[in-house]
C-alpha cells in the first residue's frame, strides 16, 4: 500500500540528537526539516517512560523515522509506534505528541 498518498500534510520536523549539552545536559536539537504527515486531533492514552498513564493531544502518522524526545510542530513527540505491512514494506510511524 503507498502511504505517501495519505501524507497531505507538512509539519516542522527537529530531530534531538544523542549528544548532551555540557552546559545544560538537555540533548543538541538537530536540523529543522519539513516532512510530509498527516495529523488529526485524536486523543490517545500512552504510558510514559515511568508507567504514569498519559492522555496524547494529537496524533502524527509519517513516513519519517522519528522518535521519542524530537520535536515535531513545536510539541515534543512522547510517543512512537512503528507499523509495517505484512511484507515488510510500507513503513510508517505513529508519534503522539
Amino acid at each position: 500500500m503507498n502511504y505517501n498518498t495519505y501524507m497531505t500534510m507538512k509539519a516542522t520536523y527537529i530531530p534531538m540528537t544523542e549528544t548532551l549539552d555540557p552546559d545544560t545536559g538537555v540533548r543538541k536539537k538537530g536540523q529543522q526539516t519539513e516532512i510530509d504527515c498527516f495529523i488529526y486531533g485524536k486523543h490517545k492514552m500512552y504510558r510514559s517512560s515511568t508507567g504514569e498513564a498519559t492522555v496524547s493531544e494529537q496524533t502524527v502518522l509519517t513516513m519519517t523515522p522519528v522518535k521519542v524526545g524530537d520535536i515535531i510542530n513545536g510539541h515534543e513527540v512522547m510517543s512512537v509506534q512503528q507499523y509495517n505491512e505484512f511484507d515488510g514494506t510500507g513503513t510508517y510511524y505513529e508519534a503522539l505528541l
